[in-house]
């Protein structure tokens, strides 16, 4: 049986918008952003967007797993962090989940809930965050972000996002690349993408995936793609 629908919409409050553009100025300047590139992240093109945000997993799916990092709290980490900033910048942000659970008893129902909260959400973006893993090759590190390939929208999402990733954390130089087997990608219609933000078989990028403050970095270049993407830079 089908669980019923959840969703869990954040929305801009006026006092917590000064403190996150306060948060985003200290980053910006800790990571040496140019001003320029500051204004351009904060101008007001999320506002009135309508923008779902999918931590992965959840529950008894614990995603990947690094030495000691269970994928699932990394995404939801990063996807509370993303969303703070979206909510400041004016998005209507929807969570597919805030907390750690599975939104059905099994996967394909799980991923049906998700395609469902979009749908519902009547979103104009929609973003699943991840993290990935490759034992065979520890040495295996960086961000990817990933679309549908017959999906130009998406497409050009992905590469807008893979290079805000790139430029803003400095520690990949992947490239977006279509995914063939992604039920969410293949059954969502709005510009969608899927973002491995690192490898937890990588010790020191799982140490990194598990870090607050990375999170919040994650959560920055995350923004900044979506608002470069938003603005056709």
């Amino acid at each position: 049986m089908r669980k019923r629908v959840s969703v869990f919409v954040l929305r801009p409050r006026p006092g917590l918008v000064a403190v996150v553009l306060c948060l985003a100025l200290l980053l910006g300047l800790r990571g040496g952003l140019a001003k320029g590139r500051l204004q351009q992240a904060l101008a007001p093109s999320l506002f009135g967007v309508s923008l779902v945000i999918d931590a992965g997993h959840g529950g008894a799916d614990p995603g990947m797993v690094g030495g000691a990092v269970l994928e699932k709290d990394v995404n939801l980490a990063a996807a509370r962090c993303f969303a703070e900033y979206c909510r400041a910048a004016g998005a209507a942000v929807t969570l597919t989940r805030e907390d750690d659970a599975a939104l059905s008893d099994s996967k394909r129902a799980d991923l049906e809930q998700r395609v469902a909260i979009t749908e519902k959400a009547q979103a104009d973006v929609f973003i699943s965050l991840h993290c990935n893993s490759f034992v065979a090759d520890p040495g295996q590190h960086g961000a990817q972000v990933f679309y549908a390939a017959d999906n130009e929208e998406g497409r050009r999402l992905a590469e807008t996002m893979q290079r805000a990733l790139s430029e803003e954390l400095g520690n990949t130089e992947r490239t977006a690349l279509p995914h063939a087997d992604s039920y969410l990608l293949k059954n969502i219609d709005c510009p969608a993408v899927i973002v491995e933000m690192g490898f937890l078989s990588n010790t020191a990028e799982e140490e990194e995936l598990a870090s607050p403050d990375y999170q919040w970095e994650l959560g920055w270049a995350l923004f900044c793609g979506l608002s470069d993407y938003l603005t056709g830079s």
